[in-house]
């Protein structure tokens, strides 16, 4: 499946010129093969310490570290999702005190002021998504 699911590059992506890196302003996790033998792990920790990534090493693991260790890979998703639900809230809650009162109400009435809907764990997916939609505003 791995073999046939690589694709070719497009040679136009090396055109571009990327000016802010996500992994200088965003959190980022790293999963360190440990015995990696398509990328060194030497430099997967350079890559991570480099970016500020949360490093998590699976010793003896291949490149596949994804297939061999699925439960360790399953729990670094996890945290991220965890991290990522935390700035989404602070997102929220930034968002939400920039606003006057009548868009408040708005708001209320949109997307709930109950903070026990925004601290439960099941609501992680739609606060991630409300977040994302107001970033930028």
């Amino acid at each position: 499946f791995m073999a046939h699911s690589q694709v070719f590059n497009a040679a136009v992506n090396f055109q571009f010129v990327i000016t802010r890196p996500a992994w200088r302003e965003k959190p980022s996790w790293m999963v360190v093969a440990g015995a990696d033998r398509i990328i060194n792990p030497r430099l997967e920790r350079f890559y991570a310490a480099r970016a500020g990534s949360k490093t998590i090493e699976v010793a003896g693991a291949s490149h596949s570290v994804f297939i061999s260790h699925p439960e360790e890979i399953a729990d670094v998703i996890e945290d991220a999702a965890r991290a990522a639900s935390n700035v989404s809230l602070n997102t929220l809650y930034s968002y939400y005190g920039r606003l006057n009162a009548p868009e408040q109400s708005s708001y209320n009435s949109t997307v709930g002021s109950n903070p026990s809907y925004w601290n439960a764990p099941a609501n992680l997916g739609a606060k991630i998504q409300l977040a994302q939609s107001l970033q930028g505003t």
